[in-house]
Parts: C-alpha cells; sequence; structure tokens
C-alpha cells in the first residue's frame, strides 16, 4: 500500500511502482507492474534494466509524462525521505534518473501532469522540518531543471492530499488533507498564471485532466472503502489514496 497508480492513454494500461506489505519487517516494493483491463492481465516491467533503478519507496508520487511517453517517479519514503525523479520508458524498457538533490526530500506529496507547460508539477507533503509543506515545483523537459513557483505567504500546507491539472482554469487543484486522524476535505486551486490561491473554486467549463471533461472530483477513500463524487464542497477524508483518470474509458 501507499503507492501511486498511473494511467499510460497509449497503451490503455495502469502503471503501479513501489509500495509497502504494512508489515515492518518487509522491505519497501522497487517492482514496476502494468495492468491492461481489457486483457485483465498483470505484467511485470524493467525486469532486466541494468545499471541504476529507483530505491523501494512508498507515499512518492508518479505521473505520466505526455511529451516523452513515459512515466516519472518522484521522492518518497525509502531509508529516510526521498529527493529524487526518475523517469522509465516503455520503449526502451529502462530507468533514467532525471534529477537529485533539488527540492527538499519529501513523502505523501501531491504531483500532477501539465499538458500545456509540458511539465510536471508538485506540491506539498511532509519532510524532517515540517510536516505540512506549501511549495510549488515545476519541472520542465527542456531545460531538464526544477523551478520554484513563489507561492503567496498565506497559502496552507497540505499532506496526504490528490492533486490534478484543471485545463479550463489553468490551475493546479488540490483536494484533501491529513491533519493526524482528521481529515480536511477542502478543494483549492493554483492559479499558474497569477500564481494565486483560491479555496474551494466553482467547476471550470471544458475539459479537466482529471475527470474528462465531467467537472467533478472522484475519490476513492482507503479507510472506509468508498468512492465518491465531488463537486465545489465535500466532507473530511482521512487521507487521500492515489486517483488518475483513464479519459479513453471514462472511469477513475
Amino acid at each position: 500500500y501507499n503507492h501511486p497508480a498511473t494511467w499510460d492513454p497509449v497503451r490503455n494500461r495502469m502503471l503501479v511502482f513501489g509500495g509497502w506489505t504494512g508489515f515492518h519487517t518487509d522491505p519497501n516494493y522497487d517492482d514496476l507492474w502494468a495492468y491492461a483491463p481489457e486483457e485483465g492481465i498483470w505484467t511485470r516491467l524493467a525486469t532486466t534494466t541494468p545499471g541504476s533503478r529507483p530505491l523501494g519507496r512508498l507515499r512518492h508520487s508518479a505521473v505520466w509524462n505526455t511529451q516523452s511517453d513515459s512515466l516519472w517517479i518522484f521522492a518518497g519514503l525509502g531509508g529516510g525521505r526521498l529527493d529524487d525523479l526518475w523517469s522509465y520508458s516503455p520503449d526502451t524498457d529502462r530507468w533514467e534518473l532525471e534529477a537529485q538533490g533539488v527540492v527538499s526530500g519529501r513523502d505523501r506529496h501531491a504531483a500532477a501532469w501539465d499538458p500545456r507547460l509540458n511539465a510536471m508539477l508538485v506540491f506539498g507533503g511532509g519532510n524532517q522540518t515540517c510536516f505540512f509543506l506549501s511549495d510549488v515545483w515545476r519541472y520542465s523537459n527542456s531545460p531538464g531543471e526544477w523551478t520554484r513557483i513563489a507561492a503567496p505567504k498565506n497559502s496552507a500546507g497540505l499532506y496526504a492530499h490528490a492533486a490534478w491539472i484543471d485545463e479550463a482554469t489553468e490551475s493546479l487543484m488540490t483536494f484533501g488533507a491529513c491533519n493526524g486522524d482528521v481529515g480536511e476535505g477542502t478543494v483549492s486551486a493554483f492559479n499558474l498564471a497569477t500564481e494565486t490561491w483560491t479555496a474551494m473554486p466553482a467547476p471550470g467549463v471544458g475539459k479537466s485532466a482529471a475527470t474528462g471533461g465531467l467537472n467533478r472530483l472522484l475519490t476513492f477513500d482507503r479507510w472506509s472503502g468508498t468512492a465518491t463524487s465531488r463537486g465545489t464542497g465535500s466532507d473530511g477524508i482521512n487521507g487521500v489514496s492515489g486517483l488518475d483518470w483513464d479519459a479513453t474509458n471514462n472511469r477513475l
């Protein structure tokens, strides 16, 4: 558990990397799997990858890079809080280290791919000195570097939340947080043009990268085991498990 899942829209399959069994004596997983819903088959990937590969980890983030047709994973928990960014190419079946040591190590942050900027956006999480980080970072293929976005001082840090891109409003959207045993169900938007936060925004018009144009947020609560469709307001959620949208078949 505590692993993310990412949808490969080219091959119509879900990719899962890492995680943990929950038993303290077990190591963190470092395996990569693909699940094809149409065939109902799991396939292990990158089994013969020579050289470097990501450490086993949990509480990390993963996005699908539509520009390079690759899976990207960032940070997480594995023998400490990690700060590395890796990419996996299905064409070569290889992992590559993209960056390390720039963004502070963290876990239970959230990441999303922005197809307009061709960049991965990362927000929040926790590290050794701050449990609720409030920084927003962008990593672009070109020039291949991290850039910290100047977020406003009144932005609240989040931990164990979900994030996605709303293309209609050009915003990084966030939902939920975990504050001890108390869940917070706030939906917020970080406008990438104005670099300002708005709490509980109205749904945008048009296609959203997370909901395929349904103008709603679908979540799965790992504690109650229930899936919920949400608009602008919501009840508290005790930690949000990973979510991703299959735009081809209109399903979560």
